[in-house]
């Protein structure tokens, strides 16, 4: 809250009827209105001016930029990037404090789109697809493709695939397809998580994150080697029974046996039902055919 002399007061209200004091910032003048955008405070102060302030950890907020202006500061407005700042003779002031300042857009990806687990080997000297899903919130034709970094070793876009728009999971809305070089995006084995991020074209920046499987998989039928170990598969051929399905489709999509090159059943084989009915439809005519010979044959 803004405490006027006081400053900037930051009070836990999780519980209304016995509310907290966390932590306390002392501004130049007085505090006459706050706005608070992620971890960051923007603060009016009669005599100062705009105040940025970091209230990331509440019991010690710190103060990261200001701006003095001419006339005193008593209300304050953030939208976007920008800082709508109303002065008590000057009128409105709007304040640009850099891309540094804004909030984080929280964006979604697809690690190799139509492919789960996300398996990466980190080994094989190729390119790693990812999507950047668009969104009512997040349009990706603002996403500005020289700024994006994949992994942990921040890889720039593979210029021989070109981010393109594609509706990669059929939502109607496009999405940002781009490919980086799976060497260059620090992806090693144990990574669990990787993480693209960028900025779009009014400076903002945007960050989104999707599990991965870095564990090997030499035959790639999306069983790690561990788990064909553990279930007697073979780790070389991605389809040990010769069935015609890959292991990792038997186990992870189908519920089958990997082992057993009956299961699923071949098609065409006949149900055990249908041969019950031809073995008894034999007998049956055995039979009537050896009563009619002893008709016959006794009058």
């Amino acid at each position: 809250m803004a405490a006027g002399r006081s400053g900037l007061r930051i009070i836990d209200v999780s519980n209304p009827t016995s509310p907290v004091a966390l932590g306390l910032l002392h501004t130049p003048g007085d505090a006459y209105d706050v706005e608070v955008v992620g971890d960051l405070a923007y603060v009016a102060d009669y005599e100062s001016g705009l105040r940025i302030i970091d209230v990331s950890n509440p019991a010690f907020p710190v103060e990261l930029g200001a701006l003095v202006t001419p006339d005193n500061a008593y209300d304050v407005e953030v939208v976007g990037g920008l800082a709508y700042v109303a002065g008590h003779r000057s009128g409105l002031r709007i304040i640009d404090f850099g891309p540094e300042y804004l909030s984080e857009i929280p964006i979604e990806i697809d690690i190799k789109p139509d492919s789960n687990p996300n398996s990466i080997n980190s080994d094989d000297g190729g390119v790693v697809p990812v999507a950047l899903l668009g969104s009512d919130a997040f349009d990706v034709s603002e996403v500005d493709a020289a700024t994006l970094k994949f992994g942990p070793g921040g890889a720039a876009p593979d210029h021989a695939h070109g981010p393109h728009l594609e509706d990669v999971n059929a939502d109607g809305l496009p999405d940002l397809l781009a490919h980086f070089d799976t060497g260059e995006s620090g992806i090693v084995f144990g990574t669990l998580v990787a993480c693209v991020e960028g900025v779009v074209l009014d400076g903002k920046p945007f960050n989104g994150c999707d599990a991965v499987r870095t564990v090997p998989d030499m035959d790639g039928d999306a069983l790690l080697d561990v788990e064909e170990a553990a279930i007697g598969t073979d780790a070389l051929n991605p389809d040990t029974d010769g069935d015609g399905f890959d292991d990792g489709q038997e186990v992870l999509l189908m519920g089958t046996d990997p082992l057993d090159p009956l299961d699923p059943t071949p098609n065409p084989v006949p149900e055990p039902a249908s041969w019950l009915m031809l073995v008894a439809g034999a007998v049956f005519l055995a039979l009537l055919y050896r009563q009619r010979a002893r008709e016959l044959r006794f009058g």
